[in-house]
């Protein structure tokens, strides 16, 4: 059976939260507005730097990152670009979301960081490729210190060969006004995607080879169905953490899967007394609805 190459996409969100955006260089230093500045400026040195593979690797732009929009649809959804992009990849393909991040002091001098990566299949390629020739971790949550939310949160949906990388940003929230950021952090993150595009071309046969069942194409299935079982069971919930428009169960879990961050509800369903962690409630879901 003939089945469609493997690509890897390169996703970056080109939108911003500001009016201007400013960079200015004071000796290796930059101070910018860097969300998605220097996402989108890593991707495009690799991309002419000429060393992609080019007839695997995808490079995207996306838009609604920061605000909901209205989508070539028009529904107004989260993640509008990354939604659009979702209809063309197959469960073999690999998705590589390229962003900044703010990571924790005790991370410093990090080239760059692989978040949100929940397979292990796919972390162990990522150690393989990157060896030792990078500073860098990988994470199944997010460290970052700013924010939680990105275009992984939609990929994630629909596959589990998603990952964000973090492109380092230090200095204040990248969200609100300027931050730094070093040409040598630029340059380390421009080489590992150039390494692991190419690492991609040669290895990614192999490595879905060891995929199991489970982490082909179900993420989308196995989300739904859980999705649908929260609303089935009707549960109201309450949180002095969260905003008052955040108050829809499914869409905090949408949002809060991958922080480690205790946000901590009141559900109105018995069963459920008591959990007040949304991670211990996912998992009791699972084990109560889906095993």
């Amino acid at each position: 059976m003939y089945r469609e190459p493997s690509r890897i996409f390169f996703v970056c969100h080109g939108d911003h939260n500001f009016d201007v955006v400013k960079c200015t260089l004071d000796g290796s230093t930059w101070t910018a507005h860097m969300d998605n500045l220097l996402g989108v400026y890593t991707c495009l040195q690799a991309y002419f730097s000429g060393k992609l593979p080019t007839d695997c690797c995808n490079i995207q732009i996306t838009y609604g990152e920061e605000k909901s929009t209205v989508d070539k649809h028009g529904n107004m959804v989260g993640f509008a670009g990354a939604r659009e992009v979702m209809e063309t990849i197959t469960e073999d393909d690999l998705i590589v979301v390229v962003d900044v991040t703010s990571l924790p002091e005790k991370y410093k001098g990090f080239d760059f960081s692989i978040e949100k990566c929940q397979n292990p299949v796919l972390g162990e390629f990522l150690r393989e490729t990157f060896k030792e020739d990078f500073k860098y971790d990988i994470f199944e949550y997010t460290p970052d210190t700013e924010a939680f939310e990105d275009e992984t949160d939609a990929f994630i949906e629909v596959t589990k060969n998603v990952f964000f990388f973090g492109v380092v940003v230090w200095g204040g929230d990248y969200n609100a006004g300027p931050v730094k950021s070093s040409v040598e952090t630029n340059k380390k993150a421009v080489e590992a995607l150039i390494l692991l595009a190419n690492s991609f071309k040669k290895n990614w046969n192999t490595v879905l080879e060891k995929m199991p069942k489970s982490v082909k194409g179900e993420g989308r299935a196995e989300f739904d169905k859980l999705i649908h079982e929260i609303k089935e069971l009707n549960i109201e919930c309450e949180s002095e953490d969260l905003d008052d428009e955040q108050s829809d169960l499914t869409e905090i879990i949408r949002k809060l899967r991958f922080t480690k961050t205790p946000i901590m509800v009141e559900l109105s369903a018995l069963e459920y007394e008591g959990v007040l962690n949304i991670e211990a409630f996912l998992e009791k879901l699972r084990h109560d609805k889906l095993m």
